[in-house]
This record gives C-alpha cells, sequence and structure tokens, in this order.
C-alpha cells in the first residue's frame, strides 16, 4: 500500500524531478523523525504539491497523532490537509465509492474546492454508477465545476450526463417524441438544474444524450417565444444561445429553423425577434444585435470575444506573416475553422512523463540538465489548449508555440492570456516549408500536425535537427485501422472540402442515416461544426498503421519509448499496457477501435539509448 501511495501522490501532485528526487531520497532516510522532515519543510520553499506529498509520506512513516501535535503545522500545511489524506488513501485502497461519499461530503462545505480535492473527485466519480438522481450529487458538480483551473467542462460532462440520465425531468424529456412540444412546466424543472445551465455555457458538449435533449429542448423553445422568453427562463436560453454558438448551430434542426423563422424572428418585439436571429445565424451573428442581448450576460461574452478580441488578435498575426502558406487550403481550413474550439483550459496535474523519460536516456549529460526543462517548442499548436497544459506544468521553461493558422495563433494566444499564461511565445510558421528555427529544445511536441502536411518524414527529420540528444518528443498520427469507417464513409459519399459551408449539413445528415453512424456518435468531433470539418471535410490528412509507425521512425532517426495508453483502453477489455510497438500493434488487431482519437507517443533520438526497462 505504500509505494502505491507515493505512485499516487505523483499522479496527483506532480513534483518536479528535482523535487521528486528530494522526496524519495527523504522517504529512504529511516533515521529521520517527523520534527525533522517537518523543519525540512519549513525551511527549503517548496510548492503545496511537495507539501502534500511530503506530508503524507510523514503520515505514512510515523505515528499521526505524534505529527498531529507538531507546533510547526500551522505555518506548514495547506488547510484541509488531513481530510485530503484520507481521501487519498481510500483512492489508494481502490474503495473508490467511500472515496467518491467522503470527498463529496468536504465538497460540500466549500463552494469552491481547491483543485486537490476537485481532482481526488473526478478520480472517484469515473468508478461511480448513478441508479437514482440526486440534487445533492448535482450541488457537488457544480461547485466542482467552477474549480475551472483543475477541471474542465470536458472532463465533467461525461458524469453530468450519467447524473442527468437519472432525472425524472431529463428522462421524461428524452422519451418523448420529436415532434412533441414540452409543457412549460418540464422547462421550468429543467431550468433548475445548475450543472446543466452551466456546462452548455463553457464547453461544446457532444454525444447522442447531449445532442437529443438540447434539440428537443430547442424544439419546444423555438415554437413558444411569447411563454419561454421571459424572466423564468433566461438562465436557460442563455445556456442555450452559448451552446448553440459553441458547437456552430449544429443542433438547429430545418424544423427548429422553420420555428424560430416563422415564431421569432417577425415577431413584433424587437427583443423577441434579435434573440431568434442569434439562435440562426449562429457563429454568423452579425454585431447590430449586440446592444438586444444583455440580460444574456455569458452569450454576451461570446461575442465580446469572438467580434472584438480574436479578430483584434488575428491582425497581429497577420501583420509579422510574411511568408505564404505552402498549401493553402489547409491554411484557410484551420483559418476559418480554428480547432478545436474551447473556452475553460484544464491545468494539467499529471505525472511530469517527459522528464521521466528524460533522465531514463543514457546520454552523456549532466544528470540535472536532462531532467530540467528549459524550451519547449509546439509544433502546431492550433488554439493552443495543450499550450496552456505545458505552461502551467512547467512554469519556468520558455515555451515556443507555432502554426500556420493566424485564426488558430489569435485564439491561442488570447485564451493562454486569459488563462494567465506568460512563459508562451507564439509564431506564425509553416510546417511545410523549411523550419529557420536556431534553438535546441528539450520538449517537442507535435500532435494531429504531421498528418495533415505535405511531407510529413520531411517535417519530422527538421523537428529531430531541433531536439537535444536528450530531448523527447510527442507525436500524435492518426490510425488508418481506426479511421477506416471514416474513410469508407468519404469513398461512398464524397464530402468536397471545397463545398463545406454548402454542404455540412446534408453529409452530416447522411452520416446519421448510414451504417457508419454508431462509431461517428462515440466522435466528440461529430457534434460541433468546427471540429466536423475537421472530421470530415478536411483538406488533407493520411493515416498510419503501426508498421508506417516503424518506417517513420526509422527514417527520422528516432526511437519509440512510450505510448499513451487511450482511455478507451479499459472499457474495450484491453489488458496489461503493451510496452512495445509491436504489441502495441497486436492489441490494435485485436481492438481495432483502441486509437480512435490517434496514435500519441512518445520518442528520443536514436542515440539516446533507452534504459526504461531497467528503471
Amino acid at each position: 500500500m505504500y509505494s502505491k501511495m507515493i505512485s499516487t501522490l505523483f499522479l496527483h501532485f506532480q513534483p518536479s524531478s528535482d523535487a521528486a528526487k528530494r522526496i524519495s531520497l527523504e522517504i529512504s532516510e529511516y533515521d529521520l523523525n517527523p520534527q525533522q522532515i517537518l523543519g525540512r519543510l519549513a525551511r527549503e520553499k517548496r510548492t503545496d504539491g511537495e507539501v502534500y506529498a511530503l506530508w503524507v509520506i510523514v503520515n505514512l512513516r510515523f505515528n499521526r497523532n505524534v505529527v498531529y501535535e507538531s507546533a510547526k503545522l500551522t505555518d506548514i500545511l495547506p488547510s484541509g490537509i488531513f481530510d485530503l489524506v484520507s481521501v487519498l488513501q481510500l483512492i489508494v485502497q481502490k474503495k473508490h465509492l467511500e472515496a467518491f461519499k467522503s470527498a463529496s461530503e468536504l465538497i460540500l462545505k466549500t463552494d469552491r474546492p481547491n483543485i486537490f480535492l476537485a481532482r481526488f473527485y473526478m478520480a472517484c466519480v469515473e468508478h461511480v454508477v448513478f441508479n437514482s438522481y440526486s440534487e445533492t450529487h448535482e450541488d457537488v458538480m457544480n461547485r466542482v465545476l467552477k474549480t475551472r483551473e483543475a477541471v474542465s467542462g470536458a472532463e465533467l460532462a461525461g458524469p453530468i450526463e450519467r447524473l442527468l440520465r437519472q432525472s425524472p425531468v431529463v428522462t421524461a424529456i428524452l422519451d418523448s417524441p420529436c415532434e412533441d412540444e414540452l409543457v412549460l412546466n418540464d422547462l421550468q424543472l429543467l431550468n433548475k438544474h445548475p450543472v446543466l445551465i452551466e456546462i452548455l455555457r463553457i464547453e461544446p458538449v457532444g454525444s447522442i444524450f447531449w445532442e437529443t435533449l438540447i434539440v428537443k429542448i430547442l424544439y419546444t423553445v423555438s415554437r413558444q417565444p411569447n411563454d419561454t422568453y421571459q424572466n423564468a427562463f433566461y438562465d436557460l436560453i442563455d445556456s442555450l444561445l452559448c451552446v448553440n454558438f459553441l458547437n456552430g448551430g449544429i443542433y438547429i434542426t430545418p424544423a427548429i429553423r422553420q420555428n424560430f423563422e416563422t415564431h421569432w424572428l417577425n415577431h413584433e418585439d424587437s427583443m423577441i425577434a434579435a434573440v431568434g436571429k442569434c439562435f440562426l445565424e449562429s457563429s454568423g451573428l452579425s454585431l447590430p444585435n449586440f446592444p438586444h442581448l444583455r440580460r444574456f450576460q455569458a452569450f454576451c461574452e461570446l461575442l465580446r470575444i469572438w467580434h472584438f478580441e480574436l479578430p483584434a488578435a488575428e491582425e497581429h498575426f497577420k501583420g509579422i506573416s510574411s511568408n505564404r502558406a505552402e498549401d493553402e487550403k489547409v491554411e484557410t481550413q484551420y483559418r476559418e475553422s480554428p480547432y478545436p474550439v474551447w473556452l475553460q483550459p484544464t491545468i494539467s496535474i499529471t505525472p511530469k512523463t517527459i522528464a521521466i523519460l528524460r533522465s531514463s536516456l543514457n546520454v552523456k549529460e549532466e544528470s540535472r540538465r536532462k531532467a530540467h526543462i528549459d524550451r519547449i517548442l509546439v509544433a502546431g499548436c492550433g488554439t493552443g489548449r495543450q499550450v496552456v497544459a505545458l505552461a502551467t506544468e512547467y512554469p519556468e521553461a520558455s515555451i515556443t508555440a507555432i502554426d500556420v493558422s493566424t485564426g488558430s495563433l489569435a485564439y491561442a494566444e488570447l485564451f493562454c492570456r486569459k488563462a494567465g499564461i506568460t512563459n508562451a511565445h507564439f509564431g506564425c510558421v509553416d510546417l511545410n516549408q523549411s523550419l529557420e528555427i536556431r534553438s535546441k529544445f528539450d520538449y517537442i511536441e507535435c500532435g494531429g500536425v504531421l498528418h495533415h502536411l505535405l511531407n510529413p518524414t520531411q517535417t519530422l527529420k527538421e523537428l529531430v535537427d531541433l531536439m537535444h540528444d536528450s530531448g523527447v518528443i510527442r507525436i500524435g498520427l492518426y490510425s488508418q485501422t481506426a479511421r477506416q469507417y471514416l474513410y469508407d464513409f468519404k469513398q461512398e459519399f464524397k464530402p468536397n472540402p471545397d463545398r463545406f459551408e454548402t454542404d455540412w449539413q446534408e453529409v452530416r445528415q447522411q452520416a446519421v442515416k448510414s451504417g457508419y453512424f454508431p462509431r461517428f456518435a462515440q466522435c466528440r468531433d461529430f457534434y460541433s461544426k468546427t471540429e466536423f470539418r475537421d472530421l470530415v471535410f478536411n483538406q488533407r490528412e493520411r493515416a498510419y498503421t503501426v508498421s508506417d509507425l516503424e518506417t517513420l521512425l526509422h527514417d527520422t532517426g528516432l526511437k519509440f519509448l512510450k505510448m499513451r495508453t487511450p482511455s478507451i483502453a479499459s472499457r474495450l477489455g484491453v489488458g496489461s499496457s503493451p510496452k512495445t510497438l509491436e504489441e502495441w500493434g497486436h492489441a490494435e488487431v485485436e481492438y481495432p477501435e483502441l486509437f480512435t482519437g490517434m496514435y500519441d507517443f512518445f520518442c528520443c533520438k536514436t542515440n539516446a539509448r533507452d534504459i526504461m526497462s531497467q528503471v
């Protein structure tokens, strides 16, 4: 149990590599008494994560009551540490239901739980089956959702869905025929689900559940402007406007569109007409309607960002972008449809995999130098969500984030600034062209990018040249096996990337009615206009097999280190994680959906011998 506790600590608290070594050393020094360890805590400047980690070590190593009575605790230990330790012990013992109940009780004691308690809750809730609806459970989820620096709406959308499925009101809505209107009482009750109202404002949610629920609500709202446009429904309408905007109007069916045109657009009340126009125009909203919508605060904030802040940020990148894109169609796609859409960053508190991998490489470099991360390159940063995670995980590192799309860069720079990121710098660079970068990097991330380029092998070679000898690169590439259903669909229905704006709704309906729908339904990109474009109408992409990966790594001087285990693996029943590419290939043959996201793996240079098996 002791070793499991320590590994769980590092999973949640991510002490730096140097701190991890110090902690490990202190663990091994059995002659230290509690006061000596606490004295070290007092003398050295520690992060909260290190304090938590060492405090748990003290509790495990020594009598808890003796340590509890130490006079130094007041100045050293963060508040609530004893409760957190109790929850952590239950998690390590795999008593997830008990840990869930304990964490929920602690969360109810505060309006905004700290990030560690929120993360512990997330570690538990995935193991909980909700057999009935509870307002208390919803209250807890709503409080966790407010801890936006620790938990994103994307992470909590699944648990929220599982809970709301047990709500009598939601069940009645989901079970009603599509053409039926909901009674106003149902809408009023739905309006009282605070976690539903909140998540629709901050996350472009996507699943069959969310689409069915939102479409049925919109159908009723679209037919009853006089009854639904009133104080009792303003919060609900605000959330519906937000999710419709974030998902690009994907939930506006032809019937709903006709209802809004008939009952809202021509309404004698100009406010109602303005709101109806917002539902129909989605991301193409015209600014003159902005003053009519001030009572919908969350939606107004989205309009302000999209119509004022993003255009200003993009003008900056247009001004410093001198070279013409080698692949203009791909550049245009991601400029018009930055991918992915996100509002709420998730701060990474996972193990420092990069530092662990680097410190395991047998190269002639000082040990501390290998473990320390000074410079990071994100090659193809898109809208910057991973930049936030890296910048917070490595606050002392200098991060260079590059992309060809000025629209994506504007999105990334703006939202990273909103997240308080100060150690990331953005540049407009075309990866299809020769990289004129003189720096060397300890870590490079290139996820979901190479398969959209004209010559992926050549670009990867250039990226490898930018790595230190002890550098690590993370690569994400599409799987031919996992995406075969998509390529079969494209072969049959032939969506034209150049006709996206005119054809996307028809093509999406073809997907819904086709035999490929069960696979599409599991893909989050299917539920957002921007992301559906990336999925089905992409201007350029290729996919890989495991054999292709082996060839690519050989040709670029890379050695495979580690595959990130897909989140779907446990649901598919995959046993212990394979170690080598060949083993992962065998697993994919048995489970073709394993890499539905993409292959996501770490590599080093071939001259840096991997000794992970000895660690």
